[in-house]
């Protein structure tokens, strides 16, 4: 399988299993993939709205079944924890998780930096990705 048919299959998945999840507000990917110019190695970076931080880390690293983990690390990158996972198939996958602070007005310079380089939609609950939105449909 190709990495944009994994990809494709991962986003699927996460997009109806972060549904489900009562803790997540919004799910995005944002770079590369998002932008279309993705490359063999390139990694998946999701961001994550969530009102549970931790609980949200650790649903995804038990309980979202996408395939054998290899190896996973936590990061913490200001406002934002990512949890990067390595699985068996070969992605790599960077599961941004902050909390509305990120999306709120006025957007923070490091918010637009990341969505101004790529920014696609995944899974929005009560319109959570607004300000988001009307940021990029003004550039």
């Amino acid at each position: 399988m190709e990495i944009k048919q994994k990809v494709n299959l991962l986003l699927e998945n996460f997009k109806e299993w972060s549904g489900q999840q009562p803790t997540i507000k919004g799910v995005a990917v944002v770079g590369s993939f998002a932008r279309g110019d993705f490359h063999l190695n390139s990694d998946v970076d999701l961001t994550i709205i969530s009102i549970d931080k931790d609980l949200t880390l650790e649903s995804i690293k038990n309980d979202f079944h996408f395939g054998h983990i290899e190896s996973s690390t936590i990061e913490q990158w200001g406002i934002l924890t990512s949890l990067r996972i390595f699985y068996d198939n070969g992605l790599e996958v960077e599961y941004g998780v902050v909390t509305d602070r990120w999306v709120k007005e006025p957007l923070d310079e490091g918010t637009k930096n990341v969505v101004k380089n790529g920014f696609k939609i995944i899974t929005e609950k009560e319109d959570i990705f607004s300000s988001v939105t009307m940021f990029l449909n003004k550039l």
